[in-house]
């Protein structure tokens, strides 16, 4: 499977829910969420990113769960992006010859 597509579950009350992530869910979570509206991105990337066998488990866990779809959102989301280290070089003021 590509770094693209990421299969996960994550345990809801027990029992697990399944998770198929893509780069294009990622993405629109990313540009979606603002500092005024971070519930309903949460919950649509949470609900796009669940598998059919598992919607009404999470369904029924966000309605029960106060703030979960913001949890799970950063869950999903920690999972599927890697973990990336950058080393930031200064390049000389001085021009090349």
């Amino acid at each position: 499977m590509s770094k693209n597509i990421q299969q996960l579950s994550i345990e809801l009350d027990g029992k697990d829910a399944n998770f198929t992530v893509t780069r294009e869910h990622f993405n629109r979570y990313t540009n979606d969420i603002n500092m005024n509206d971070k519930v309903a991105p949460s919950q649509q990337f949470v609900m796009r990113c669940t598998d059919d066998d598992s919607k009404t488990l999470v369904k029924e866990f966000i309605n029960n769960t106060p703030g979960s779809e913001i949890d799970l959102a950063g869950a999903i989301a920690s999972e599927y992006k890697p973990d990336t280290e950058f080393v930031v070089k200064k390049r000389s003021s001085t021009p090349s010859k």
